[in-house]
């Protein structure tokens, strides 16, 4: 495909020099080679105008980018005034627009993201319709799914193509795409041609780069936006909203299309009442436009009816027959590090969890507490370089709902662990905390000690981590697993099953 076909969604662009056969696109200088088109995004870290040069020198042919730079005679030059923007239309066209290929959901807010979107697509699989996702859990664009090792849920534009690419080629009929304020804000998926927005709930995370809780809202809206714009289709357009969430008056008037809307506590299209927390999951009754339904699903935490309402309100509007949503539910075999038990034999119970924001951590400690009749132990930290003012908030929630808090390391990055302690331990000043609190930076070793002090009927908490395969430090990221971690520190006390 020539240059000139692939700028043709970029109004602004302006094409000087030949008009090159393009065999790749990069936006990384060091993945440039010939016949390569180098598009020079300015990022957060660094800008892709620095590195120009470099991609010509390893043999781009043609070079998208923001300023007025002189470049050789023999390399097109394209100037746009939104390189990034520009990437992702250019990678629509490069991938013959793979995502108008596929009916496209996007699942946004702050927790339960991963968890809806496992539950979707659990559900369309079971009725039969292919689908494939990349959620911050794991990735499937085959038959096989494979497990998201980096510490990144919505990956460029470029990467997203490619990948619903793949998925047309093995005959996925939807794609479910787990969609962050951070994807929406950088234009990872812009132009994308969205069917269905689901949203969880939006609470407290990411402020070091968006700044302000209103500023966060706005980049979630964007998803709404998207799915508005998008061509008409077969599948048709729908937004699905938490009613029970502050931000939903907000995301239901920006709503330029259908609205589903979901509640745990008051009216919307699909309620539920008569919530049970039981010893193998959760049970509920569900009133929507299909009826009356009696919802039993095998996942632990109240907060997961939240996740089980957005699903099915969403492959409701696909016309999935209730009956059918919920017996699938009624299988689901759950997401890596999302509310895992862990069993080797251990008189007392063992969960790892992702839950790495006040809302998160809330949640899943309040259902522990619910299902335990001894202490509640956790073991958590919170992300260096990333948003501070979450520590303190956590701090408070772990010293009211927690009996003994073990404050440790989560990919700190190049922050000072102490710093990042002593910034969580802020929350339990003033609290109502008659527990205990210690602070191990070591994680290994502060899994170890929770094991190794938890009692018959307490349960012990892991959260932060979950799914994730590396754990960052510096500029490194480590070999981390959290599971064969407990497993392995359990092992050590004599627990092997």
């Amino acid at each position: 495909m020539r240059i000139t076909q692939l700028i043709q969604d970029l109004p602004d662009a302006e094409h000087r020099g030949p008009d090159p056969v393009i065999k790749t696109i990069v936006f990384d200088s060091r993945a440039a080679g010939p016949g390569s088109l180098f598009v020079a995004v300015d990022g957060e870290d660094l800008d892709g105008h620095d590195f120009v040069n470099s991609a010509v020198e390893a043999g781009c042919v043609a070079v998208i980018l923001e300023r007025n730079m002189v470049l050789p005679s023999s390399v097109a030059r394209v100037q746009v005034t939104d390189s990034r923007g520009a990437l992702s239309h250019v990678a629509r066209r490069f991938f013959g627009r793979a995502d108008e290929q596929l009916g496209l959901i996007g699942v946004t807010g702050t927790d339960g993201k991963t968890t809806t979107s496992a539950l979707i697509a659990a559900i369309l699989d079971f009725v039969g319709i292919t689908t494939g996702f990349v959620t911050t859990a794991s990735r499937r664009v085959g038959d096989v799914d494979q497990v998201n090792e980096i510490h990144q849920t919505t990956p460029s534009s470029l990467e997203l193509q490619g990948l619903m690419s793949d998925m047309v080629n093995n005959d996925k009929k939807w794609a479910i795409l787990e969609t962050t304020s951070h994807g929406l804000a950088q234009k990872r998926v812009e132009g994308f041609a969205f069917n269905r927005a689901v949203y969880t709930r939006i609470t407290h995370e990411h402020l070091e780069y968006h700044k302000s809780y209103e500023a966060y809202v706005e980049a979630k809206a964007l998803l709404l936006d998207l799915v508005s714009s998008s061509p008409v289709s077969e599948y048709g357009k729908v937004a699905v909203l938490n009613a029970d969430d502050g931000a939903y008056q907000f995301l239901r008037e920006r709503a330029r299309v259908p609205v589903l809307s979901y509640s745990r506590f008051q009216s919307a299209d699909l309620q539920s009442s008569q919530s049970e927390l039981l010893d193998d999951g959760l049970a509920f009754t569900l009133d929507s436009p299909w009826g009356r339904h009696r919802v039993r699903v095998p996942l632990h935490g109240a907060f997961n009816i939240e996740n089980c309402l957005a699903a099915i309100a969403c492959v409701g509007s696909l016309g999935v027959p209730a009956e059918s949503a919920l017996e699938a539910l009624s299988c689901f075999a759950g997401v890596p590090g999302r509310m895992e038990q862990i069993d080797a034999g251990q008189p007392f119970r063992v969960l790892v969890d992702y839950a790495h924001t006040p809302a998160g951590l809330k949640a899943v400690l309040d259902t522990v507490r619910a299902l335990t009749s001894g202490r509640v132990i956790v073991v958590f930290g919170s992300a260096g370089e990333r948003d501070t003012q979450k520590r303190p908030i956590m701090g408070r929630i772990a010293a009211e709902s927690a009996d003994h808090t073990i404050i440790t390391m989560e990919d700190p990055r190049g922050e000072d662990l102490d710093l990042i302690a002593t910034q969580i331990l802020d929350g339990f000043d003033g609290s109502d905390h008659k527990g205990f609190v210690e602070v191990i930076h070591d994680r290994r070793e502060a899994i170890r000690h929770a094991c190794s002090i938890a009692l018959p009927k307490d349960t012990v908490v892991f959260a932060g981590k979950g799914h994730e395969k590396t754990m960052i430090i510096e500029n490194q990221n480590l070999p981390w697993d959290e599971v064969p971690i407990v497993l392995k520190a359990l092992s050590s006390l004599g627990y092997d099953r």
